[in-house]
């Protein structure tokens, strides 16, 4: 009974969220005069950042860094148009902006439309991508398989904001399937072009490294030397090294021009707030993170080890995956809403299991809280902002890593109980 008006409630909160978010799409856009939308934003959000770095990529290479004149491009396309707008400057690697090369011939709005679409693209492949390997009844997964799209850091936030992470999300979820069909060769390349966005994948490359899947690594390593390769062939050698410096410039805080700087109450990873709680001593601030940082990794690593072969096939390396992209994802430096996209895998990983479970404990309940939580966070993002000292989206995170944790520790005592009664 619970079970079926729990159906009932998503399955209405995801009809309502989507249906809404067409209709404001489609009254903004039909209506707008190409740059700016009738409620005074961007066509696109921070998409024009993408536009411009794809147009310099196309006929002004020298300028794709150069901020100031990429500032000044800007600023021609919006005009005088009353627009509620802030600079983004382009701080991705230079293949990427390749991707945005031929839609910079087209007119600003046209060409976020087309990203939008291979947005969704890439967005359904993954979610069809981390289905697949799950055990579940064709109904639950065309279930999780719709409300996936109905996840706001992902419709509104990434979509909405002309981002990039639906890569992020591809990128994880070709990753799991590649794990869970034994190629780990192929998931190593996948996991190469993280090159488009490094700190999210950190953490998750430290544990490739601990784990020691060495023909991962191959795979990473010899895709990842033909992208460095190629971004070295395209901006040369001195361009490359220039990109180089710049990009560690770009963290919370720091300035990359004159008064454009990145300040860390936009993000919603543990750096972040740090960084917020401790913004008069940066570097305790810098120490308690790789305390904290370490410890996680540490503790996920050390439940995740000798647990025989055939692994991949278990419910444990599930859950163990989905905690890893968790904690990859909270320990990012530079998260931002719409980078929370990529816990999408995470959470179809973790709901199915929970969806599956007979029986309930505190920490499948608290990971259902979180995935929830993170589902509706939107609604009291604000109301919440000036009552509690850390972000709610954070905190959500926060609950899903900590409750992973406790069911793979749990999980893993239950593996070794049985083997050891054998």
């Amino acid at each position: 009974m619970v079970r079926k008006l729990f159906v009932v409630l998503s399955i209405a909160f995801i009809v309502f969220i989507l249906t809404s978010t067409v209709g404001v799409y489609w009254t903004n856009y039909s209506r707008s005069d190409g740059v700016a939308l009738p409620n005074h934003e961007l066509v696109g959000g921070d998409f024009l950042c993408f536009y411009v770095a794809g147009l310099h990529a196309r006929t002004n290479l020298e300028l794709l860094y150069d901020y100031e004149q990429a500032h000044i491009r800007q600023q021609q396309i919006i005009g005088d148009r009353d627009v509620h707008s802030g600079y983004l400057p382009f701080a991705y690697p230079p293949l990427l902006a390749l991707l945005f090369a031929p839609l910079s011939g087209l007119s600003l709005q046209h060409a976020y439309l087309t990203w939008l679409v291979f947005s969704l693209l890439l967005a359904t492949i993954a979610v069809i991508l981390t289905l697949q390997p799950i055990n579940m009844s064709g109904s639950a997964k065309w279930v999780f398989f719709i409300g996936s799209f109905a996840y706001i850091p992902f419709l509104i936030n990434c979509l909405g904001g002309g981002q990039t992470s639906g890569i992020g999300l591809f990128i994880f979820a070709l990753i799991y399937f590649f794990l869970k069909t034994n190629r780990n060769f192929h998931a190593g390349i996948a996991l190469a072009f993280s090159y488009y966005k490094p700190p999210l994948f950190l953490a998750f490359f430290v544990f490739v490294l601990l784990h020691r899947r060495w023909k991962m690594l191959a795979g990473f390593c010899i895709m990842a030397s033909f992208l460095i390769a190629g971004s070295i062939m395209m901006l040369g050698m001195s361009g490359f090294i220039a990109y180089l410096q710049k990009l560690s410039q770009y963290t919370y805080g720091h300035e990359l021009m004159k008064e454009i700087a990145l300040p860390p109450q936009l993000g919603v990873g543990l750096y972040a707030q740090l960084m917020t709680w401790l913004s008069s001593t940066p570097n305790f601030a810098m120490l308690l993170f790789l305390i904290i940082s370490g410890f996680l990794i540490l503790a996920t690593y050390m439940m995740g080890i000798r647990m025989g072969p055939g692994r991949h096939a278990t419910q444990f390396f599930d859950l163990l995956f989905a905690l890893e992209v968790a904690i990859s994802t909270l320990l990012s430096l530079q998260l931002l809403y719409y980078d929370l996209s990529v816990l999408l895998v995470p959470m179809i990983i973790v709901g199915s299991w929970v969806w599956k479970s007979e029986s309930m404990d505190g920490a499948k309940v608290f990971s259902a809280l979180a995935i929830i939580g993170l589902y509706t966070e939107f609604v009291y993002r604000d109301n919440l902002a000036d009552k509690i000292p850390i972000k709610a989206a954070t905190l959500l995170l926060l609950m899903l890593v900590v409750s992973l944790l406790v069911s793979v520790r749990r999980k893993r005592a239950m593996i070794y109980n049985s083997v050891s009664s054998q």
